[in-house]
This record gives C-alpha cells, structure tokens and sequence, in this order.
C-alpha cells in the first residue's frame, strides 16, 4: 500500500521555512507591540523582537528534525503512499466547436 518511507528530513529547508514564517509573524506582532507601546519599544524594537521569534522558531524545528533523524530510523519511519496525478478526462476538455458544412440533401 505504501511505496516510500521516510526516515531522515533535511535541515536546512525546515529552518528557511520556519525562519521565514517566524520572522513574518513575529515581526507583525512585534510592530505592533512597538506602535502600541512607544515608550518603552519603538518599531525597530518591535522588528529586533520579530527577528528574534524567527530565529527561535528556526531553532526549535532544527532540534524537532534532529529528535525525528535520531528516532525514525529505529521507529521504521512514516509510511507514505506516493501517485502520480491523475490526467484530466476526456470529457472535461475543450474541443474546438464544429465548423458547419454544406446543406444535406
């Protein structure tokens, strides 16, 4: 039923992606703590604070890959079932219209 299992994940990718939706989210809260709070955290605060939360995140996926490197292989791993897509019917597709021809008779 299954065809592939997966037992090891890359770095590198996962801490991009987190990283990345890290900083997003936590830049975006991070702002607007600094624009609700301008005494005490100004924007660029804010922004220092949003890098931190990407970076956090980043770490934490990188040290959740490394738990997962470390156990699949003795777990077996996660069984998944990889397809092809399907191609679209034929009735669903487009065919140029009929073009009329001459009078029957």
């Amino acid at each position: 039923m299954y065809n592939h299992t997966i037992t090891k994940l890359p770095y590198l990718p996962v801490f991009i992606l987190l990283l990345i939706a890290g900083v997003f989210t936590g830049g975006v809260f991070g702002i607007l703590i600094g624009l609700f709070e301008k005494d005490v955290l100004t924007i660029s605060g804010g922004a220092l604070l949003g890098i931190l939360w990407g970076l956090f995140s980043g770490l934490a996926g990188m040290s959740y890959i490394f738990v997962f490197n470390f156990l699949a292989p003795v777990t077996g791993g996660i069984p998944v079932r990889v397809e092809p897509f399907a191609k679209p019917a034929a009735a669903n597709s487009v065919s140029p219209p009929e073009t009329a021809g001459p009078p029957a008779g």
